[in-house]
């Protein structure tokens, strides 16, 4: 018997707000799309694909300000490739940012990226679903179980700016795709994703079963 236990998102804690006051509140631009992601600053986070797509996507679509939150070991080689491709005025290393302040970040955001090369079922991800954002991810590790292609998110190849850059532009370009997307979004999370304290309290009673039902093997055996 194989009992699958998703992972738990606070829907109090994630949720929709109002972008316009979090922008201001944060100190971040008012007239410019804000592209986020959140995550170490490693290989795997895929950082520099990001990176590569900022250049097309202002070819093709207009100045926009990318924020990425987090710290690592490729900080330097991300100001590196920040600085190659001239993006000082459209990319911003915001470091790391407590966990009780992500809700505001995803928030005052228009897009979340997650551009990874290697995931399981990132929780961040569900997050962002969870505040209702138009998502584009790597169809990487389990996000496959989460992501449908065009129904509550958009999935890219990894190691592909291009492809970041065309479904990028695609939701800036398209209100009406955002918006749709983000419903789905938090839909999706909503009904399929508890929250911890529910999920801990399932896995709880799960361990307490199977504990169980060995005490009561080991009666009859005995």
């Amino acid at each position: 018997l194989i009992t699958v236990l998703p992972n738990g998102v606070d829907l109090e804690h994630y949720k929709p707000l109002n972008k316009i006051s979090l922008r201001k509140q944060l100190g971040l631009p008012e007239n410019r799309p804000l592209i986020l992601t959140i995550g170490n600053l490693s290989e795997r986070k895929g950082h520099k694909y990001l990176l590569y797509a900022i250049p097309k996507v202002l070819e093709s679509y207009g100045p926009v300000q990318s924020i990425i939150i987090g710290e690592g070991e490729f900080r330097s080689a991300t100001e590196l490739t920040i600085t190659e491709l001239k993006l000082e005025d459209y990319v911003t290393l915001a470091g790391f940012k407590e966990g009780e302040t992500i809700p505001q970040w995803l928030n005052a955001a228009d897009i979340f990226v997650l551009p990874s090369l290697l995931e399981g079922t990132p929780n961040i991800l569900l997050e962002a679903m969870a505040c209702q954002l138009p998502v584009v991810s790597t169809s990487v590790g389990g996000i496959g179980c989460v992501l449908e292609d065009g129904f509550n998110g958009l999935i890219i190849p990894a190691k592909s700016g291009t492809h970041l850059a065309q479904a990028v532009v695609s939701l800036l370009r398209d209100s009406d795709l955002r918006e749709r997307l983000g419903k789905n979004a938090r839909e999706t999370v909503c009904s399929q994703y508890d929250n911890w304290k529910e999920q801990s309290t399932i896995l709880k009673n799960l361990y307490s079963n199977i504990l169980n039902q060995q005490m009561e093997k080991l009666k009859r055996d005995t």
